[in-house]
């Protein structure tokens, strides 16, 4: 008999219920699962929704600071701009009102010459005619009409020095040179210094305006000097050099600190700012140099295309014969115009003639005999390189002892040749010592080569090194031995007779 009809069925749902209730706690279960997530994941939402707010809020405030920046650096480039165009304005000003000034000089000049002096002159002559017309008049008379004549003289002369201040007249009339060397002249006249000038004739051919700026820096500065330096020797000089005007001022005085004084802002230096002005104002750059024991140096550039067409034109090398005997120069010349890169542009016959060409001359190089009048060609490079210090000089001697090799070198020569040298190595002689480099003939070469292998002494000089004389040693022993007296002696060279007799027992 089987088990009864209730416990069937209650057997039936408990194995159909049982796994449907497992599988409910299961879902349920799996249900709270989803609902923690989901919690979790909203979040997880609201915290990106909050950091892409203030990413937005970021992005926002940097956009702004972008944009504030843009505005600032566009202010900044419209300041820039601005204030470069302020300054060609007032660069341009100031060349407009030196230009201005130029031309205002220029008409004072010229009316307080054809007006005033005239006028003054006319008075003169009246005067003069008056003293005639009273030739039987008291001497009271005459005296008074002989001291106004001197007067109204005075006064033409003190008319005339402030019409060559205003502009002088040479300066248009004659030329730079000419110009130059008259206000020296009246500068060193009044302050007792020494001004040397050296420039080439070239110069003369540059348009008008840049030869002004010279004239007007060199005004400037030895103005400069004669007041504040007190120096006692001032040397000028003006070169060409591809293509550039090159002039050098340079005084022994007292030196002053240049950056402090251009940057001044007062107007007691306002004419080393109007030099600058001007020489820019024509293209070219101006140096000031000054240091203590080495006085000042003002140096001042123009680009001269004039010149360089010049230049390029000619390439021959200049060349200055310093030679005492005629047929000597007149073969050396000849060898020399044989070489279609050379010309002989000026003969020299004494030392002193040999200086002084060189400083007018300014020769690419000075072929110097060691034998020569009135200064002896060792002292005269040793007087052209202490003027110009860039000079090239090759010495010509007879000798090829060792004491003279050693004189030659001492004075700062470049080379030296013996006259007997064949004209090939004359040739190349000329050639490298113009190319800056250094050339002695085959003979003295191997000399001096023999001069380094001598024994040293405890000085470190060689045994046959002897005590140096001095340039003006050099010229008074030249002096004597062409039979000079003493008082003759220190008239030439401007020292006194004590110094001449200390020189002779030297």
């Amino acid at each position: 008999m089987g088990p009864p009809h209730h416990f069937r069925t209650g057997r039936f749902w408990a194995e159909v219920l049982m796994p449907l209730e497992k599988q409910h706690f299961a879902i349920r279960e799996s249900l709270k699962q989803v609902e923690q997530r989901t919690t979790t994941l909203q979040l997880h939402t609201k915290e990106l929704a909050k950091g892409n707010r203030q990413l937005a809020r970021e992005i926002k405030r940097r956009q702004t600071s972008e944009e504030v920046l843009k505005l600032g650096n566009t202010c900044y480039q419209h300041l820039l701009e601005q204030s470069q165009f302020m300054q060609v304005q007032l660069r341009s000003l100031a060349h407009q009102i030196l230009s201005e000034q130029e031309n205002e000089r220029r008409e004072i000049s010229r009316e307080l010459h054809d007006e005033v002096v005239q006028i003054l002159v006319g008075i003169n002559v009246a005067l003069a005619a008056l003293g005639k017309a009273a030739a039987l008049g008291t001497k009271a008379f005459h005296k008074k009409i002989a001291s106004t004549q001197q007067l109204v003289g005075k006064f033409v002369s003190a008319v005339h020095q402030f019409a060559r201040d205003l502009r002088p007249a040479v300066l248009d009339d004659l030329g730079l040179i000419p110009a130059l060397q008259a206000f020296m002249k009246s500068v060193a006249a009044r302050r007792k210094m020494r001004i040397h000038l050296t420039a080439f004739a070239g110069v003369e051919e540059m348009e008008s305006a840049k030869r002004i700026v010279l004239y007007r820096v060199a005004q400037e500065a030895l103005t400069n000097v004669a007041r504040h330096a007190k120096a006692t020797l001032v040397n000028v000089s003006i070169r060409q050099l591809d293509g550039v005007i090159r002039m050098e001022i340079h005084d022994n005085g007292k030196s002053f600190r240049v950056p402090q004084v251009l940057s001044a802002k007062t107007n007691k230096w306002l004419g080393l700012l109007g030099m600058r002005e001007r020489v820019e104002m024509v293209g070219g750059t101006l140096i000031i140099e000054s240091a203590r024991g080495q006085g000042t140096t003002v140096c001042a550039k123009i680009p001269s295309p004039v010149g360089r067409e010049r230049m390029n034109r000619n390439q021959k090398i200049t060349v200055l014969l310093a030679e005492d005997h005629a047929v000597v120069r007149q073969g050396l010349r000849t060898l020399l115009e044989t070489e279609s890169h050379c010309e002989v542009v000026g003969e020299a016959q004494t030392g002193r003639a040999a200086v002084e060409m060189t400083a007018a001359l300014i020769p690419d190089v000075i072929l110097m005999d060691i034998a020569m009048p009135e200064l002896n060609g060792l002292a005269a490079t040793q007087q052209i390189l202490a003027h110009n210090p860039k000079a090239r000089v090759l010495i010509l001697s007879a000798h090829s002892d060792d004491e003279y090799i050693e004189r030659t070198t001492a004075v700062g020569a470049v080379g030296c040749l013996e006259k007997q040298t064949s004209a090939a190595i004359f040739a190349k002689a000329i050639h490298e010592v113009a190319a800056g480099r250094i050339f002695f003939s085959p003979t003295i070469a191997k000399r001096l080569t023999d001069q380094k292998r001598r024994p040293i002494n405890r000085d470190g000089q060689t045994k046959q090194n002897r005590a140096r004389l001095t340039s003006c040693e050099t010229e008074v022993l030249q002096l004597v031995a062409e039979g000079q007296a003493n008082k003759q002696i220190a008239g030439l060279l401007g020292i006194s007779i004590k110094t001449v007799e200390k020189h002779r027992n030297t």
